[in-house]
């Protein structure tokens, strides 16, 4: 994902009121958004932090669009789109596409939406197998 689009990739999952990072693809552009392996954010801060608190509109904007995004919300000028990864069923880690505002044309969602969707169901995938 992070070479289709450019962007930093990652992988979070949820550790009581917190996200970790388990894995981190840094963009090679030298703007980038960056949380190395290992970064422990608080819940329910960005794209990712939302869908992982499972919030009332994080919920919403991944039944309207199938993705969550924030635009400037967690950082200024940083941006995200997340899309959850299952098993099972169940909500196992959200991953995530990170980018400055700056590089987005529209939005995060509107313009790596689909990646990101993409790259869920591929891991997704990868889980069941």
């Amino acid at each position: 994902m992070r070479d289709e689009t450019g962007e930093t990739a990652q992988l979070w999952v949820r550790r009581g009121t917190e996200r970790i990072c388990i894995v981190n693809f840094e963009s090679r552009h030298e703007l980038r958004a960056t949380n190395p392996s290992g970064s422990r954010l608080p819940l329910p801060a960005g794209s990712a932090g939302r869908l992982l608190a499972g919030t009332d509109d994080a919920l919403e904007e991944i039944e309207r669009s199938g993705w969550v995004e924030s635009v400037g919300s967690r950082t200024p000028g940083l941006g995200s789109v997340s899309v959850g990864v299952y098993a099972a069923d169940q909500l196992v880690g959200a991953i995530c596409l990170a980018m400055p505002l700056a590089r987005t044309a529209q939005s995060p969602g509107r313009d790596y939406g689909r990646h990101v969707v993409s790259a869920a169901e591929q891991l997704e995938g990868e889980l069941v197998s």
